[in-house]
């Protein structure tokens, strides 16, 4: 990786920590002497699909599509941001647990509803009612 303060293409890696489905690398610019943290993440909606009884193609997983879900059902908190950052990770992290690439609807659902259970009652009953209602092409 080339510096971001120089354009250097000599860094080295000093540390690195795996959180989850993410990987965080402390960087430094052996030119410019510059140290810097990356973060290294999964993109589900290229390894990821979700198949659904009423479409004939699976849908990608999307890790905003899943954020905005959570935070709309968050939407009673002050911390809803915060939370529903937090929240998407560990639904995350659950689905990597699957190891599989294509979760059905009704699995992913569950993870959610579970997820959400065990924060918040009232996110997962917000979360629920909506699902009920949602599209073939959400992920509610």
């Amino acid at each position: 990786m080339n510096c971001i303060f120089c354009d250097s293409p000599k860094t080295q890696v000093s540390n690195s920590r795996g959180r989850g489905s993410e990987v965080w690398r402390r960087r430094e610019c052996t030119q410019c002497h510059s140290v810097w943290t990356t973060r290294e993440t999964i993109d589900f909606s290229t390894s990821h699909r979700i198949i659904t009884p009423s479409q004939e193609a699976p849908e990608h997983l999307q890790r905003d599509m899943l954020l905005f879900m959570i935070r709309d059902s968050l939407q009673h908190r002050n911390d809803a941001e915060t939370a529903a950052s937090h929240l998407t990770d560990t639904i995350l992290t659950k689905v990597l647990a699957l190891k599989t690439p294509e979760i059905p609807q009704a699995a992913l659902n569950e993870i959610i509803s579970e997820t959400l259970s065990a924060y918040d009652p009232t996110a997962a009953a917000v979360y629920a009612a909506k699902a009920k209602f949602s599209g073939p092409t959400s992920l509610g």
